[in-house]
Formats: C-alpha cells, sequence, structure tokens
C-alpha cells in the first residue's frame, strides 16, 4: 500500500518526495512519531518563517542544539523531514522529525530564503540519495529502470540504468527493516550486493516468514 498524507481538497501519494508547504490541514494526519504541539508548531513556523530552536538526535545518537530558520516540511517515504536553514552552520540542512524535540519559538521572523534549485521535494531527495548509511545493500534488478520507478517508491534518485532491460536499486539504509521493506516492494527478480549483517537479517527474516506459512 502506498503511503498517503490528507490535504484539504483530497489526498495525495507520497510516491516521491512530497512537499506539505503551508497547509496545515495536512498536519492532523502525518504518521511521524512526534507529540502533536511540536508538529504544530514547526508547521506554523514553516508558514511564518519564523526561526526555532530545538535539540536533535544524530544518526550517532548524540543530541545537539539547532537554531534554524524553518523552510518546507518534506515527506519521503514513512519519514518526514524538515528542510531549513542552520544559522550555526551557515548551510541548508535537513531534519529527521522523529528525532527533533524541544522545538520552541524565538519570536524572530526573517524573509524566506532562495532554496538552491527551487525544488524542496528535489532537494531532500537528492541529500538523502547522498547521506552515508549504516547498512549497504544494492540490487540488481531484471527490469527496465522506468518499470521499477513506476512500481516502487521514494526510490526515483536511486535506480540507476545499466541497459534496457536491467538496473542498480540502491536500497542501503540505516535500518535493517527498512532494507528488508525495499527489496521486498521491487518488481522483479534481482541478485543482492550487500553487507553481512544486511544478508543475515534478511535470511532470519525469510526463515520467520516461512515458518509462520507452513
Amino acid at each position: 500500500m502506498r503511503t498517503r498524507a490528507c490535504r484539504s481538497g483530497g489526498w495525495i501519494p507520497l510516491d516521491t518526495p512530497t512537499v506539505l508547504g503551508d497547509d496545515l490541514a495536512a498536519y492532523y494526519c502525518w504518521r511521524v512519531r512526534q507529540d502533536a504541539t511540536g508538529l504544530e508548531t514547526l508547521a506554523v513556523a514553516c508558514r511564518d518563517h519564523e526561526i526555532i530552536t530545538f535539540d536533535y538526535t544524530t544518526r550517532a545518537r548524540t543530541s545537539a542544539p539547532r537554531r534554524v530558520e524553518p523552510q518546507h516540511l518534506v515527506a519521503s517515504g514513512d519519514l518526514w523531514y524538515l528542510l531549513a536553514h542552520d544559522i550555526g552552520r551557515d548551510d541548508w540542512r535537513i531534519f529527521r522529525l522523529d528525532r527533533i524535540t524541544g522545538v520552541t519559538l524565538t519570536g524572530r521572523r526573517v524573509a524566506a530564503r532562495h532554496l538552491p534549485g527551487g525544488d524542496p521535494a528535489a532537494f531532500v531527495a537528492a541529500r538523502l540519495s547522498a547521506a552515508p548509511t549504516r547498512h549497504r545493500a544494492v540490487a540488481t534488478v531484471h527490469a527496465p529502470a522506468d518499470h521499477v520507478r513506476a512500481h516502487t517508491r521514494n526510490l526515483a534518485t536511486r535506480i540507476r540504468p545499466l541497459d534496457p532491460t536491467t538496473c542498480l536499486v540502491d536500497a542501503s539504509d540505516d535500518s535493517l527493516p527498512r532494507i528488508t521493506q525495499t527489496l521486498a516492494g521491487l518488481p522483479a527478480d534481482y541478485s543482492l550486493d550487500a553487507d553481512p549483517d544486511v544478508l543475515n537479517h534478511l535470511r532470519a527474516t525469510a526463515h520467520r516468514t516461512l515458518h509462520a506459512t507452513h
């Protein structure tokens, strides 16, 4: 089933990174592990371009305070990201919403910044595809790239054609269950080049599934 989010006037499919923008009605249908007050604060801050502060937990599980100019909320798969200009680092950053705590409005509003490229969804997709991951998993899929792209979600920047009938899909991730989910959603047979921990997790998952269906 494809992930969807509510929006005033209907539903929007989240097959690719999707920008929430100023539409606060979508907030009520977000599927993120955050308290409602924090989500509402982020949405309002993006709308009003108001500087906020918060604590952010990194991939290494260390927490640090951040002060940013929020610009957009972007959905990618089952995760949401805050796209903002980090004042302390003087650069654009993306922040996973489930790693943000203690959101505080500062009362200081600023003019909206020009995002490089002008497309928030494309910006987030590019950052995600270039980000280092804990677990490597690359599938050689026996299907055209366009076919795989049309039958999967959130993989547009991670699919590379090899020839008219074969493509590479980079399923690397910090989460072993998400790698499993990505590979299970591929619409054709594939061979896999992956780290040992990925292969062990896939074998264990396949064993449990086979046992459950006996």
